[in-house]
């Protein structure tokens, strides 16, 4: 290998191994025998434990794999400015989708204080300015997803008071109503913001894939070296 690898470098880590590993596959797939290699135009036959073959395969694939989590920067789904965005875009629709009659009637009943006498039975409804989704400190929760920290949708709306006889329409004030996120929705919102990242960003490709691709290159190289030493 050359001197660039050895002084470490997270693609070159990851291009050795994803190389190494789809080559193992390869030859699995397509029945190549790994007892004799051609260097150079030589052909070279192995004549002595060939049986240890596909595990000395085993044994590389696992050393450029440690190479690879070695090298592999410390980035957190948390640290990914997508990730976030996906997050909060999640939460923030869900919460609205599952919250918006509840906000409505407490936003219709904050406002009827600010509603003329002649259009108390007039038709109310209940407009929403902006909804954002909030993240405080809450030193008392211990739960894994949420340590420390409280998440909040808060909206703001107002409402307008019509009445067809009088022609009068009334616009109260705007007013905040706030809603914090169940644990279960916080733990759903992780997830498809992480399915999302995967698929949508080189996150999975360069992060994930690696792992799962010499993976199964390391359970191919096990099973044909139990093949051959239990024929």
């Amino acid at each position: 290998m050359s001197s660039d690898f050895d002084e470490g470098s997270f693609p070159k880590a990851r291009g050795w191994l994803l190389a190494f590993s789809s080559l193992l596959i390869a030859l699995w797939f397509f029945g190549a025998d790994l007892q004799a290699v051609s260097v150079l135009g030589t052909k070279i036959d192995f004549r002595r434990n060939t049986e240890h073959v596909w595990f000395i395969a085993f044994a590389i694939n696992a050393y450029l794999l440690l190479r690879f989590y070695q090298q592999q920067p410390d980035i957190s789904y948390s640290g990914v400015k997508e990730y976030k965005a996906y997050y909060g875009n999640y939460v923030r629709n869900i919460m609205l989708l599952l919250n918006r009659r509840s906000i409505e009637k407490e936003v219709l009943q904050r406002g009827k204080g600010s509603i003329p006498s002649a259009l108390k039975h007039g038709v109310s409804k209940c407009v929403f300015e902006t909804s954002e989704y909030k993240r405080f400190t809450n030193p008392s929760e211990k739960r894994r997803y949420i340590r420390g920290m409280k998440d909040v949708i808060v909206t703001h709306a107002y409402c307008v008071v019509s009445h067809e006889k009088d022609s009068g329409v009334v616009t109260t004030s705007t007013y905040q109503v706030d809603r914090d996120c169940p644990y279960w929705l916080i733990c759903l919102c992780v997830w498809l913001s992480m399915v999302k990242l995967w698929t949508k960003t080189s996150y999975a490709t360069e992060h994930l894939f690696p792992y799962i691709w010499s993976g199964f290159a390391a359970v191919v190289c096990l099973f044909r070296w139990h093949a051959v030493i239990n024929p």
